[in-house]
């Protein structure tokens, strides 16, 4: 058993609760069904900018999300757009296919009362910085594609969303679960998060590299010195707690240039200061285009 996570009367912990009922793929979330096209067009080299249209067309509530989201501040351009021709015009293939991914995963983060709520809003809070921020930082470094980035940084705490779920869903039926301590709820979510989020979206078929980074993000040694999206999500993460972007207090002393994630990016200390005084604002501007 766990340590910190031990049931009483030498019951099987809760840790291993939540393993079984992961192993068993109870209540595993699917992406809507508008969301699963998209992942599957996009995984065809042969995908044009118009079938992905025709994919977001079949979805009205998408299609006027993805409009609205363009008209934000965070992309807005000179002038309003009204069309979803217009939208990729502005924004490109792969920005479109990630605002539309994300619109599904947010589902992921809703559906839960009580304390457990504020934990979810948390983690889609820290989900879009660290996006932001990822997607920021492989802009600076060049090892990796922005866009790419910015949505593993999105998926990258997903498997917590679940486990989440999961004890919401038992926490009906006993209450000491409905009312986890803090302490206990962090302890679980960070023993498994990296692997359930891995297997998550192995099973949306997400491309294998955000697969593999999700799986060892708060570990990218063992991901190998070359997987720089790992790395990146590390670094990713760092960011969002030096500057608080994910709604808890800032970590003021975190130290970024001698990081190792930071060093692996070979990110100058100019490059560094540029990114953490662009941050702040574009996290809050994305924040309010996702809703």
């Amino acid at each position: 058993m766990e340590k910190g996570i031990k049931a009483k009367n030498g019951k099987a912990s809760l840790l291993d609760v939540v393993r079984h009922l992961i192993r068993k793929g109870v209540g595993l979330p699917t992406l809507p069904a508008t969301a699963q096209k998209v992942v599957a067009a996009t995984q065809d080299p042969d995908c044009t900018p118009a079938q992905l249209e025709a994919i977001v067309r079949q979805d009205p509530a998408l299609a006027a999300r993805i409009i609205k989201m363009v008209n934000s501040s965070f992309f807005a351009g000179m002038k309003e757009i009204h069309t979803l021709p217009e939208a990729f015009m502005r924004l490109g293939f792969a920005r479109v296919k990630d605002l539309a991914l994300a619109v599904g995963i947010k589902n992921a983060y809703k559906g839960v009362q009580g304390h457990l709520r504020k934990e979810l809003e948390y983690l889609w809070k820290n989900a879009v910085a660290s996006g932001t921020a990822c997607r920021e930082i492989a802009q600076a470094c060049g090892h990796a594609n922005p866009e790419e980035s910015f949505l593993a940084g999105l998926v990258h705490d997903i498997g917590s969303a679940f486990i989440i779920q999961v004890l919401h869903g038992l926490g009906k039926k006993d209450p000491t679960i409905a009312s986890l301590p803090e302490n206990t709820l962090k302890e679980l979510l960070a023993a498994l998060h990296p692997t359930v989020g891995a297997e998550m979206l192995e099973s949306w078929h997400f491309p294998a590299t955000i697969c593999h980074a999700v799986r060892h993000h708060h570990a990218p040694e063992n991901a190998g010195q070359e997987d720089h999206l790992a790395w990146l999500l590390f670094a990713g993460d760092l960011i969002v707690r030096k500057l608080g972007l994910d709604g808890a207090p800032p970590q003021e002393d975190i130290s970024l240039a001698t990081h190792p994630s930071f060093q692996t990016l070979k990110l100058t200390d100019l490059e560094i200061g540029k990114l953490l005084v662009d941050l702040e604002e574009k996290a809050r501007e994305i924040d309010a285009a996702l809703g």
